[in-house]
């Protein structure tokens, strides 16, 4: 047995004079990192493909260094086992005996015997001894634990072949939530947060849910579970048996049904930008992590790609009715549906609210809304809509004057920031449409509704100086009648924008209202009140 491994490691040692940096295609740079060690310039790939443990999966870091200080690869493995959580044996003699790593995912172990022992290639050629093998840029390291060193050792692309997932191991600091912004829609509750990020290449983007929760021991799976359940139009087939086979989602934009097919196209899952190597069911699920599955024949595209693309938009909250956190003097339009329009342009230290009434029956664009609003209200100016990327939007009335062209609006409707442009967001009852200058700036976050009921002017009917607030102390209702708490100027403006009382009145005053039944907004000392005649 002495001869044998005096044999092998011989063979190790012999292609020194044969090995060749361009001996195989693949780079290091063709690769994604998850788990870097080393510092430096330079990248090189370290693969470990350990079969006695894991038939299934080979590991892969990255490995930074500078290629003019002729590092080697005990080197690279000294950097494995100082920062990667790696047990190396055999470093200091140039003869690797054991390999061992784990994390909360995966494991392996191979302990070198006489008959089972750790064989590597650099570029799918026979290396040195590690102690002596110099790295070069992009250079690709294949370590394989194996039982016969006169068989060819597996090279990347045929470990992808035989279906041997190569895992880049993930990096424990790396939570890529905050890149997704503000997500609007969260299932579960907990102190942890994660989101799931569903791509179908198909759409024009990927929709966005967010999960909260406690557990310790939360897998991929229970993200899923809660946001199905909380989420009625999103349908996902094969949570029982952690391999997912189907997606369904339909919303007022989006509507798509998609399943495995023979041209190899399937769901897939990445985990912080990396390939899952286990099923939802088994795939361990921390805070402030990203899952993305992507309807793909090859690999998930990455977070910064969806991000940097425009591409991820939130979930709505298909209960929120925005219009309904508003209580506009100005609504124009006729329709049992009413909608909300409301402008921010910061400088100005006010968001100017419109109501809208229509019919909700499908055919209402954002679009529609803006061109109709500004075509009455003289006092706005809104170019873009009918094409449906706002140019220009400016207002010159007694609340707020501004003026600003370039595409620099964003916009959302119930808290969604919208994928599509106005001309092709639909219009439902309860809406609550909102834009807000960015001033150019990227990426930007909008403000949600909630959060800006300290800056929301309610516009006034055209042609009077009144503004409005929250305020209902200054009138009451009283079945058919109103109750005046101060003394002043009161009116009371019908949905249609005209003014039905139009009189001086004194506190505790009360005044019966002759009006048809609907709602109206009564203004008193230009502060407003909604109220609704039966």
């Amino acid at each position: 047995m002495k001869k044998f491994l005096s044999t092998f490691f011989c063979a190790l040692a012999v292609c020194a004079g044969a090995y060749c940096n361009t001996a195989a295609g693949l780079k290091a740079s063709q690769l994604h990192f998850s788990k870097m060690v080393g510092q430096g310039p330079d990248t090189a790939a370290i693969i470990i493909y350990c079969p006695s443990s894991d038939a299934y999966n080979a590991f892969m870091w990255g490995y930074l260094f500078n290629a003019d200080d002729n590092a080697v690869v005990a080197d690279a493995m000294q950097a494995l086992a100082d920062e990667g959580g790696v047990t190396i044996d055999g470093i200091a003699t140039s003869f690797i005996t054991r390999i061992a790593w784990s994390n909360n995912v995966l494991s392996f172990d191979g302990q070198g015997t006489n008959d089972i022992y750790w064989m590597y290639n650099v570029n799918d050629v026979m290396a040195d001894a590690v102690g002596t093998q110099v790295l070069h840029a992009n250079d690709v390291v294949n370590f394989e634990f194996t039982d016969d060193w006169q068989k060819p050792l597996k090279t990347y692309e045929g470990m992808l072949s035989e279906w041997i997932n190569v895992y880049p191991v993930l990096d424990e600091n790396y939570h890529p939530l905050d890149k997704l912004g503000d997500i609007t829609f969260y299932a579960g509750t907990g102190s942890k947060h994660a989101a799931f990020v569903l791509y179908d290449p198909s759409m024009s983007h990927a929709t966005v849910w967010g999960y909260s929760f406690d557990a310790t021991d939360a897998v991929v799976a229970d993200m899923l579970s809660a946001i199905t359940a909380a989420d009625s139009r999103l349908q996902i087939r094969g949570l029982e048996t952690g391999w997912i086979t189907s997606v369904a989602f339909t919303d007022d934009i989006v509507s798509f049904d998609t399943d495995g097919d023979e041209s190899g196209a399937y769901w897939m899952l990445n985990l912080n930008d990396v390939a899952a190597p286990l099923g939802v069911s088994s795939m361990p699920l921390g805070d402030q992590d990203v899952v993305v599955f992507q309807f793909v024949n090859g690999s998930v595209v990455s977070i910064d790609y969806l991000t940097g693309n425009w591409l991820t938009y939130n979930a709505d909250d298909p209960n929120l009715r925005g219009a309904d956190l508003f209580t506009p003097l100005y609504t124009l339009g006729q329709g049992t549906a009413h909608a909300t329009l409301t402008i921010n342009y910061p400088a100005s230290g006010k968001a100017l609210t419109w109501g809208y009434n229509f019919t909700d029956d499908g055919t209402v664009m954002a679009s529609t809304m803006l061109n109709d609003i500004a075509t009455a209200d003289e006092r706005l100016t809104i170019d873009g809509a009918t094409a449906g990327f706002i140019s220009e939007i400016a207002y010159n009335g007694s609340e707020a004057t501004f003026s600003n062209t370039g595409y620099n609006w964003m916009f959302s409707i119930n808290d969604r920031i919208a994928p599509y442009g106005v001309s092709q967001m639909p219009l439902h009852d309860g809406a609550a449409v909102y834009f807000e200058y960015t001033g150019g700036a990227w990426p930007y976050t909008i403000k949600r509704l909630n959060q800006i009921n300290d800056i929301v002017t309610y516009v006034s009917v055209p042609g009077t100086a009144l503004t409005a607030a929250h305020a209902d102390e200054t009138v009451s209702v009283r079945g058919h009648e109103l109750v005046v708490r101060q003394a002043g100027m009161l009116q009371v403006i019908a949905a249609n924008g005209q003014i039905v009382v139009n009189a001086p009145v004194e506190q505790g005053q009360t005044l019966s209202l002759g009006v048809p039944a609907g709602v109206y907004a009564a203004v008193l000392n230009n502060k407003a009140l909604k109220i609704m005649i039966k």
